[in-house]
């Protein structure tokens, strides 16, 4: 909570103060705002690369961004392309052991 509501409040106020004064700016798309969302999201995709299995998760949420861009539309393709990669990161999520210095399951057994 402590490091979550610092940045709750500074997106708040500062969405606020974008509602407010975002139509003083003339056109967005000839500034060039347009390209921001995108940019973004390729910065954070660039910082996942170090991580096991990065690129099938990244390539599925892409393509199922682009299907429901496609098919439900703008805003909506963002979240439904994030969750298909999130569902995917869980399905290929490795197995730990929870208790490292115990045998495995299957190794556990009735004496010779």
């Amino acid at each position: 909570m402590g490091m979550a509501t610092p940045i709750y409040v500074l997106w708040v106020l500062l969405s606020g103060l974008g509602a407010a004064f975002g139509n003083f700016l003339p056109d967005t798309h000839a500034l060039g705002f347009d390209y921001l969302l995108p940019i973004y999201f390729l910065g954070l995709v660039i910082g996942f690369r170090k991580r096991p299995l990065w690129l099938p998760i990244v390539l599925v949420s892409g393509i199922a961004s682009v299907i429901a861009y496609k098919y439900v539309g703008s805003p909506w393709h963002v979240s439904l392309g994030a969750a298909a990669g999130i569902a995917l990161a869980a399905i290929m999520a490795p197995t730990v052991d929870p208790t490292p210095g115990d045998p495995p399951a299957d190794e556990i057994g009735e004496g010779p």
